[in-house]
């Protein structure tokens, strides 16, 4: 500083000679021995050299050091808060403590970006120019003007940083114009644009979106101190540190277009589902390829950039199990990705480590991190679409089934240097969970079928004097092999039906595909009411899950010109039976038409609503045949102006025929008339056991039982009724007694044996209710 002092005359008399009075060289010896105050300040990781320059009072007065005398002051470019085009001054002449007053250039093309230019004059000598102190501050709550204040008694120039933000600008000196002709490298300048001016003159344009006169916005920057070739700038980044960021990060969905020719048609999710649909609304979708282990997530997370250095994903899931001597469930958990937030500038992010993919795309312009895949496509503002390659994060899952996976995304500070690594409450933050259903990969495997049963279920009314009872038929019990699971939760017993319209077109057709769909048809031995067509999806009321054409596996199922066989399937969510060992799942089947316990063969598969379009069903088994028990209804009814009687009606699906044949003369009595009979008696409870076989017939003086009427319904020859009365010879006791019906199936046509005049049919209970004599039929 001597010596640039002594370069520029400051220590010369008004003759140009040097001066000599002891007052010149005491300022000279002293400012040149001079040292800025020092403390000792402890850095992580630094053992030495931990003595840096540090001013606690206000102001630095009077320098301990000689200025330099051409700078007239300091010069920032680009502070935040500051308007682009515009160059602010900050000096002694400004009154009060007030914002920065920022005038725009007068050119129309100025230059981008804005000066702040703070005034070292204050004192009327040259060695005492007057610093200032650089002061950062959070903006008041509904602070509007976000330029910077300048304080002209304090010499304090505040500017004002939001939380989380973090800025680097450069700081230099400024010199007067008239001075800029003592720079030499200002000459070199000088003379080559009068160069470039004569020797290669240029037609001048207005171009709003770049630089029109790029000499015009040198002058202008050598001027406010920002060339850097005249005054180098120190780089000063200021940062307002936040120990967490800022907000919560958020997982939400993303509003893209996708181009199935650009893009990769092998990274699938599973196919909509409706309005049922689990990922219809899902801010979170879960991508994977078929037999891939690992799944891709698509969508978008909301960040605070400025104060987010990483997100980290994390993910919890529950799978059922069924390897113990129960089923059960098995609970994990794992780190899915890193996002290295490392710039804030709109590109790719890369996976942290040697892994070289993208997991993200960052778009400052909404603060978020784009999860998208190839071909996919965004608006921007000109109207040309942005196309984006893959980059996503990858949950590596280890296996190919359907789970449902809760992520979190953990924010890491961007300031965490700034604090004490022991700090109470961390440096990160987490979003609220956010559930994904990634679907199964890969097909499930067979189901192993053990047997299949008939099922029916009982609806009783019996508080009134009204008794109602319904046995529903048409229901199918299939117990399976353990284990179950095989594709993951959500895992259904699937029926695999015709996938056409109605019935199969040929017969051709039908042997073809029958290993492959559910078929029914009548019993043989019974004279009853049609079937037509095959099984779809409406014959079965209680699934729980369907899917029209699905794909098959199977090669044979292949049509003559080799596209995948299809199926429609129907699932049932399978129970596990301690008892057996076994798995189960009910299913009732509606025939829609009157036909009498029909044979039905069950094509069998597992069933995966929540997998990709080829990886929802397995290889098809078949089961063994089974019939379906008919419906029953019965009614017993009391009226209290006749306490003695009871009416009693029973009704059904029952076959016509064939009715026996007897080979004997005369015709026996009692011969069932139909193939099925109903037959109504009244028991009585025996004393002193408690048992639900505790009951035995009463005899034929004690009740009559008449049937009015014993046969088919007008014009529905497939249903029977009988109606008839239960009539007292004295009024009963509540509890005491109950009527048991009964209705039999006999088998043989022509076999009848005759004993004692009495006709004795071989056959098989086909129903059995018994209803109890209480208080409201008989009080």
């Amino acid at each position: 500083s001597v010596e640039m002092g002594q370069r520029l005359g400051m220590f010369d008399d008004a003759a140009g000679r040097l001066k000599a009075d002891a007052a010149t060289w005491k300022l000279i010896g002293e400012r040149d021995a001079g040292e800025l105050p020092a403390t000792r300040i402890d850095v992580a990781g630094k053992t030495t050299d931990n003595e840096y320059p540090l001013v606690a009072a206000a102001m630095l007065q009077p320098l301990p050091f000689l200025p330099d005398r051409l700078a007239r002051g300091a010069a920032f470019r680009d502070l935040p808060g500051t308007p682009s085009g515009t160059v602010g001054r900050a000096g002694p002449d400004v009154v009060g403590a007030a914002p920065v007053d920022y005038t725009a250039l007068s050119d129309p093309n100025p230059r981008p970006g804005s000066a702040t230019l703070v005034s070292y004059a204050g004192s009327e000598t040259w060695e005492d120019l007057c610093g200032f102190r650089l002061a950062l501050a959070e903006p008041a709550p509904g602070q509007t003007d976000p330029r910077p204040g300048w304080d002209p008694i304090g010499r304090v120039l505040t500017v004002y940083l939001p939380k989380g933000q973090s800025t680097t600008v450069p700081l230099t000196s400024f010199i007067g114009v008239d001075e800029l002709k003592l720079m030499g490298v200002w000459q070199w300048l000088r003379e080559y644009v009068e160069a470039i001016t004569v020797n290669d003159p240029q037609q001048q344009a207005l171009d709003q979106r770049g630089s029109a006169d790029r000499i015009a916005h040198v002058l202008q920057r050598a001027v406010e101190g920002g060339h850097w070739m005249l005054t180098p700038p120190r780089l000063i980044t200021l940062v307002h540190a936040v120990q967490q960021p800022l907000g919560h990060p958020e997982l939400r969905a993303l509003s893209v277009g996708h181009d199935d020719a650009n893009g990769d048609p092998t990274l699938q999710t599973a196919p909509d589902r409706g309005r049922t649909d689990p990922s219809e609304l899902a801010s979170i979708t879960a991508w994977r390829r078929l037999g891939a282990t690992d799944a891709v997530l698509l969508g978008a997370l909301r960040v605070h950039g400025a104060s987010t250095a990483k997100v980290d994903l994390l993910a919890t899931w529950t799978d059922p199990t069924d390897d113990q001597a129960e089923p059960g469930t098995s609970t994990q958990s794992a780190a899915v990705e890193e996002l290295p937030l490392r710039q804030l500038r709109e590109g790719y992010l890369r996976a942290a480590g040697q892994d070289d993919r993208a997991v993200g795309y960052y778009d400052p312009e909404h603060d978020q991190i784009a999860f998208v895949r190839a071909g996919d496509q965004a608006g921007t503002r000109d109207g040309h679409p942005l196309a984006f390659g893959e980059a996503a994060p990858r949950h590596r899952l280890g296996d190919v089934k359907r789970h449902v996976v809760t992520y979190t995304a953990v924010a890491s500070s961007r300031y965490r240097e700034y604090f004490d690594p022991d700090q109470v409450g961390g440096f990160t933050r987490a979003s609220k969970g956010y559930v994904v259903d990634v679907p199964a990969s890969a097909r499930p495997l067979a189901p192993d079928v053990a047997y299949v049963l008939p099922t029916f279920g009982w609806e009783r009314q019996v508080e009134t004097n009204l008794k109602r009872s319904v046995r529903f038929g048409g229901g199918l019990r299939v117990y399976l092999h353990r284990p179950w699971f095989s594709s993951g939760a959500g895992e259904l017993l699937g029926v695999a039906l015709w996938s056409g319209s109605g019935a199969p077109l040929d017969a051709a057709g039908r042997d073809r595909h029958k290993p492959f769909f559910t078929q029914w048809g009548m019993d043989p031995i019974w004279d009853t009411g049609g079937l037509s067509g095959a099984p779809d999806i409406g014959s079965f009321p209680d699934a729980v899950e369907s899917d029209r054409d699905v794909s098959l596996e199977e090669a044979s199922a292949r049509t003559p010109s080799g596209e995948p066989g299809r199926i429609d399937v129907v699932g049932f969510e399978p129970e596990f039976d301690k008892w057996s060992g076994l798995w189960f799942a009910d299913l009732t089947i509606d025939t829609s038409s009157e036909t009498y316990m029909p044979f039905v063969r069950l094509a069998l598969v597992r069933y995966q609503p929540h997998a990709l379009a080829d990886a929802r069903v397995s290889r098809v088994v078949l089961a063994d045949f089974a019939q379906l028990t008919p419906d029953r209804s019965a009614m017993v009814t009391a009226d209290p102006y006749h306490p003695r009687t009871l009416r009693v009606a029973i009704s059904g699906v029952a076959p016509r025929g064939p009715r026996a044949r007897v080979h004997a003369e005369p015709l026996p009595r009692n011969l069932a008339a139909r193939p099925t009979q109903i037959e109504v008696r009244v028991q009585r409870r025996v004393a002193g056991l408690e048992s639900d076989l505790a009951w035995e017939d009463v005899g034929a003086g004690g009740v009559e039982v008449q049937a009015d009427f014993d046969g088919p319904v007008a014009d529905q020859p497939d249903l029977i009724l009988w109606a008839g009365s239960v009539t007292f010879a004295r009024q009963p006791v509540a509890g005491e007694l109950r009527l048991l019906v009964e209705e039999r199936e006999f088998i043989s046509a022509d076999h009848v044996v005759v004993e004692d005049d009495r006709v004795r049919q071989p056959s098989r209970v086909i129903y059995a209710e018994t209803v109890l004599l209480d208080e409201a039929l008989v009080g």
